[in-house]
């Protein structure tokens, strides 16, 4: 499932204690300039759709050959992925036979200019599938000397076993600079090949613990490190391991959220109210609807509707990495998927008639609330729809960095039964503030998406190489791993 996102803000002004919820307000084309950015995309999109259509007579033409069967592009029997050649050239595409398509122009020399784009789009649908999507990788332990054994168990999480070796710290530098040698060679081919993807995108960290599905048959429990290396990159060929992010143990996110948040543990600055949102969510087979919660404590709470995601099931890219000696594991993903104009007519009937009444005290954690479901009434049901989910987080954005942590409890819903008890899970993201809008923005051609030189729209910095952006979003997330270490040895400390 698509993890989502849907926006938030600074409310300024105010007094209060730091626990005290601080709703965040969403609005949506709330400024004259919004309004105007509005109005032109839509304007461009009515004077787009004339080439999605057939191709009026008298226009100069050439036809394009696809070459041998192999070479062709998977997903070309759906010539929508062509839409935005065809909007972005002003160019006309209508097949002629399986393997020859008809290019039509108003002028020869846009004619000549959008071959060359159509050649781009085969190279970047062809990457598309050829790209593998799943990697797991190793992250060196912060201990010198840890070479092992780490236990591998079946339904478990593996980790490092103790060592009478001595306990000289590895420096983070050191971590760092493992970890891009690893990553970034494919990290920028499989960037590039997203960027050319004609989707919505949705990229993002995630803490959590690794789970071990499958295992060779007589394999062994015990791995040196090496050999747990080796033993992970087999998972990035032939699956048997995921990372499970959406925790169950809900008891500890009131002390994850009172640990990081404190200032004294590097992570954040001393802030008077902590940035707090909530969010429901109906999800089907065809897609996601939902939106912000409004007035979460109130008498009446609203939710403010986004438009439905169509999501894929599974990421574009996903690079999870083992961290044994850790307390948590983490992955980075990219999903993909589009979102839709319009939401099937009995999701929107039964979102909008969901019954809820206002947060009264805090149930699950003394950080997070929620408002109560209700339950619907027999015709606002729609029986579509599998789940539905209630998200309630806490924001925390690191100091002196673009990037903000964001803790969160689920309760979530089989279809529409609300009046039973819920799933409960909590998580741990981590993202880029301005990702979810840097990530989907166009280049001036339309054909790729614009992230910059070396990506430095996404990875953000003064330095122009990407190895050393990239380096500082990984060092916050061993900065995040290591404040966790450290809550956990201080819990297990006091209760000796």
């Amino acid at each position: 499932m698509l993890p989502r996102t849907i926006g938030f803000g600074r409310e300024q002004g105010g007094a209060g204690s730091r626990n005290q919820w601080k709703e965040v307000q969403v609005k949506t084309y709330g400024t004259t300039k919004k309004r105007s950015d509005l109005k032109r995309r839509e304007k461009e999109k009515t004077e787009q759709s004339v080439y999605l259509g057939q191709a009026p007579e008298g226009l100069f033409e050439c036809r394009f050959v696809i070459p041998n069967g192999d070479q062709f592009p998977n997903g070309l029997e759906n010539l929508s992925v062509l839409d935005a050649v065809r909007q972005s050239q002003r160019i006309w595409i209508n097949v002629v036979e399986p393997d020859v398509l008809s290019v039509r122009s108003e002028t020869m020399a846009n004619l000549r200019e959008a071959m060359g784009a159509i050649n781009w789009a085969f190279h970047d649908m062809r990457l598309a599938v050829e790209n593998p999507a799943a990697q797991f990788i190793v992250q060196m332990p912060k201990y010198a000397h840890a070479e092992g054994p780490v236990f591998v168990d079946l339904g478990a999480r593996p980790v490092i076993g103790e060592t009478d070796a001595p306990h000289e710290v590895r420096g983070a530098e050191a971590i760092v600079n493992g970890l891009i040698e690893k990553i970034a060679p494919g990290l920028s081919n499989s960037m590039e090949t997203l960027r050319g993807l004609d989707k919505d995108l949705s990229m993002r960290a995630h803490l959590g613990r690794i789970n071990i599905r499958q295992k060779k048959t007589g394999a062994g429990r015990e791995f040196s490190l090496k050999q747990f290396e080796q033993l992970m990159k087999t998972y990035s060929i032939r699956g048997g391991a995921s990372l499970n992010s959406e925790l169950a143990d809900v008891q500890f996110v009131d002390n994850v959220i009172d640990w990081l948040s404190n200032p004294a543990h590097g992570l954040v600055q001393e802030v008077g109210e902590m940035e707090c949102k909530c969010t429901l969510a109906i999800v089907s087979p065809e897609c996601e609807l939902g939106g912000t919660v409004q007035d979460v404590t109130g008498p009446s709470p609203q939710v403010w509707l986004e438009n439905p995601f169509s999501f894929e099931h599974h990421p574009r890219l996903d690079c999870t990495v083992a961290s044994p000696d850790r307390q948590f594991d983490w992955n980075f993903e990219v999903h993909a998927g589009i979102i839709m104009d319009t939401a099937p007519k009995g999701m929107r009937t039964m979102i909008q008639n969901l019954p809820m009444s206002g947060a009264k005290t805090p149930d699950v954690s003394r950080h997070l609330i929620f408002p109560t479901l209700k339950k619907l009434r027999p015709n606002h049901i729609d029986k579509s729809v599998n789940e539905t989910k209630l998200k309630s987080s806490i924001l925390l954005p690191m100091i002196e960095t673009p990037y903000v942590v964001e803790i969160s409890i689920t309760k979530s819903w089989k279809g529409s039964e609300v009046a039973a008890p819920p799933t409960i899970t909590w998580s741990v993201e981590f993202y880029g503030m301005h990702w979810n809008e840097t990530i989907n923005t166009a280049s001036r051609d339309g054909r790729k998406k614009d992230w910059g030189n070396d990506m430095d729209k996404i990875w953000a910095g003064s330095d122009p190489s990407l190895e050393s952006r990239l380096g500082d979003f990984l060092h916050c997330i061993l900065r995040i791993q290591a404040a966790l270490d450290d809550l956990v040895a201080n819990q297990a400390q006091q209760s000796e």
